[in-house]
């Protein structure tokens, strides 16, 4: 249920974050936002690996930041706000990486629960 519930968030955050590692810094934007209800970040965590925070409050948030590394790679830090009135950031180590993963690690981590063909998939629950 991953795969259809988060998954395809989860895949489209990585296709931008995969995006904006190829290409210059000066062109694609530097920073996006979705805006979504507790239920959708529910299943984006626990589509990452994270079981312990399933009830978010009002202005709860997850952050996803893309970081260079200085051997010309990338890190991917995950963050989590637990409520608007709330002014310290949690730190979430991404199951399998410490609080910074690899780029290529954080992917490969997240590959079996990003759906290939949404649809399809969904109908064969159906079945």
């Amino acid at each position: 249920m991953k795969r259809l519930n988060g998954g395809p968030l989860v895949k489209h955050i990585i296709e931008k974050i995969q995006s904006q590692s190829n290409t210059s810094r000066t062109v694609s934007p530097k920073f996006l936002m979705f805006s979504a209800h507790d239920v959708t970040i529910v299943n984006v965590l626990q589509t990452m690996g994270f079981t312990e925070l399933l009830k978010p409050q009002y202005g709860a948030a997850v952050i996803i930041e893309l970081h260079s590394t200085n051997d010309s790679g990338y890190e991917v830090k995950v963050l989590y706000l637990n409520n608007a009135s709330d002014s310290e950031l949690h730190v979430l180590n991404t199951p399998g990486c410490t609080d910074k993963c690899h780029l290529q690690q954080f992917v490969d981590l997240m590959k079996p629960v990003l759906p290939d063909d949404w649809t399809v998939e969904c109908q064969k629950l159906d079945s």
